[in-house]
């Protein structure tokens, strides 16, 4: 006799079954082979770089080809930002260029400075590159050129006469911005270099405060970076 779960015997002239499913394979038809890849990819992304590719990994890796998303991270923890990172010298900097530049980053000349406006009609004096307001609510004129100018210094004393003159109309202009129109406006001069008449000129005005500023344009993955140093500072001179 046949037990309880013991499969009945084959009746005589009927083939034998045999299972069509082959190991892995579902009702839906799914491919074994591609399951297996995937959980090979799965494991793969998993892994940490090799050694000394996660402390650069950020300078390269956005994200997935085309997903738009950050990479992910899943260990959650910050890879160390490299010791050093290579500039270069940038040559061809615009005035419209270095005008946005100081006009988004002006705390980079002097913290919580404030700008104002840039490119400001004052005739017979041409324009104000930018005008701020710094910390202690004094209006700041702040003029550049691209190349060592000596006459970068009349130009700007030209313009804190004709603000001295126009209080009142800058009171109205910008209503918003704080500043006192009983200080005397300040003076910042930018330039990639100063020559030492032009210095020596400035430093002997005591009728109005001027700071001189040597920039210096770099090559920063592909974007415009400025580095600025006091003229005169320690280890670094304005071009004689």
């Amino acid at each position: 006799m046949s037990g309880p779960f013991e499969r009945p015997p084959t009746p005589p002239g009927e083939p034998t079954r045999r299972s069509n499913r082959r190991s892995g394979e579902d009702e839906a038809g799914a491919e074994p082979g591609r399951e297996r890849q995937d959980e090979r990819d799965a494991g793969t992304r998993g892994k940490p770089l090799g050694r000394g590719l996660e402390q650069i990994s950020h300078l390269f890796i956005s994200g997935q080809p085309g997903s738009g998303e950050p990479a992910a991270n899943p260990s959650g923890i910050k890879p160390p930002r490299p010791e050093s990172v290579l500039l270069r010298h940038r040559e061809n900097v615009t005035r419209e260029q270095l005008t946005r530049l100081l006009s988004d980053h002006v705390a980079g000349l002097e913290p919580q400075l404030r700008a104002i406006d840039t490119r400001l009609p004052c005739s017979p004096y041409g324009e104000i590159d930018l005008i701020a307001c710094d910390s202690g609510h004094q209006i700041t004129i702040v003029d550049f050129e691209l190349v060592p100018d000596d006459r970068l210094l009349l130009r700007g004393l030209s313009h804190i006469v004709w603000v001295a003159r126009n209080m009142s109309l800058l009171r109205r202009t910008y209503r918003e911005i704080p500043f006192d129109t009983a200080l005397p406006p300040r003076l910042v001069l930018v330039a990639p270099g100063f020559s030492a008449l032009f210095l020596s000129a400035a430093r002997q005005n005591i009728a109005s405060e001027i700071s001189c500023l040597v920039f210096q344009a770099v090559d920063v993955y592909g974007s415009i970076g400025v580095l600025f140093t006091p003229a005169g500072a320690d280890g670094f001179v304005g071009s004689e």
